[in-house]
């Protein structure tokens, strides 16, 4: 398996693909060296660390669990929880004066800050009546 720390970096299915489709390099399984390294157009593995990256990928693949029912309701209502949190804590970010504060009821109705609840109570099926 030296080779394939050669393609660490690479998807061990992606290796499987492409060096199952290259040719044997004679120079590197004769004289154990090849003077092309990771640029030869040949493949540089035995048949014998192939078989071993498919067993490998064969056993992953395997091995993953599926998960269940109650783990993806659970993680549902989570995040649907979440989500109720964040829409009710959405609050007017910006910082007004503290002089508007104080000159509240003499603020012209467009300069009054707003609540979000206000928007929430709205009927909006009565807009423009």
């Amino acid at each position: 398996m030296y080779l394939f720390a050669i393609h660490n970096y690479a998807n061990p299915e992606t290796v499987l693909q492409e060096e199952s489709i290259k040719k044997p390099c004679r120079k590197f399984h004769f004289e154990g060296f090849c003077p092309f390294g990771g640029s030869c157009t040949y493949s540089h593995y035995t048949a014998e660390d192939l078989d071993a990256i498919q067993q490998k990928l064969f056993f992953e693949k395997s091995n993953k669990v599926e998960p269940t029912v109650e783990t993806w309701l659970m993680k549902y209502y989570n995040e649907l929880n979440e989500r109720k949190l964040r829409s009710q804590q959405l609050q007017w970010s910006c910082q007004l004066p503290p002089e508007l504060y104080t000159r509240m009821p003499f603020l012209p109705p467009s300069m009054v800050p707003f609540r979000l609840q206000t928007f929430m109570d709205a009927d909006l099926e009565m807009w423009g009546e």
